[in-house]
């Protein structure tokens, strides 16, 4: 039921600038739900009302496919910020990569670093994409 609403926020976060349109990102969801997949969208919820998203992909930055699985499309929606809905969100995230036996989950981000330091992740490396400066981080899930 959430799927629309977590593709828009999507699209609009970040498909859009990647030229990616709506159909596109939906598409793209629809394929991480699918049964078998080994991928994983989870959404936090205020009863019935979606505010916040968050996957499990197998790679989300081709420079460093050899690094698997990824936390991707991270958001929470700004009036539900600062409620730990995002840290619940992460330990949902890093359950299900290692109930699918990951020893590690990465993700790379230049707006959650604090909150994700906070939640145990650790910086492995700073590197610049699309003209913007980013941190590749991990956490272990032993």
């Amino acid at each position: 039921e959430a799927l629309p609403q977590s593709a828009r926020w999507l699209n609009h976060e970040w498909g859009r600038a990647q030229g990616y349109s709506l159909k596109v990102t939906t598409d793209w969801l629809r394929e991480i739900i699918a049964p078998g997949s080994g991928e994983a969208a989870l959404v936090a919820l205020d009863g019935r009302t979606p505010v916040g998203t968050c996957l499990l992909v197998t790679c989300d930055l081709e420079t460093r496919a050899e690094l698997t699985p990824w936390v991707s499309g991270f958001y929470v929606r700004p009036g539900y910020r600062r409620r730990s809905i995002g840290a619940r969100l992460l330990a949902a995230v890093e359950g299900a990569a290692r109930t699918q036996g990951a020893a590690a989950v990465y993700l790379y981000t230049n707006t959650a670093e604090s909150l994700c330091l906070r939640c145990g992740w650790r910086v492995m490396e700073r590197f610049a994409h699309g003209g913007e400066d980013f941190a590749l981080m991990a956490k272990e899930l032993a």
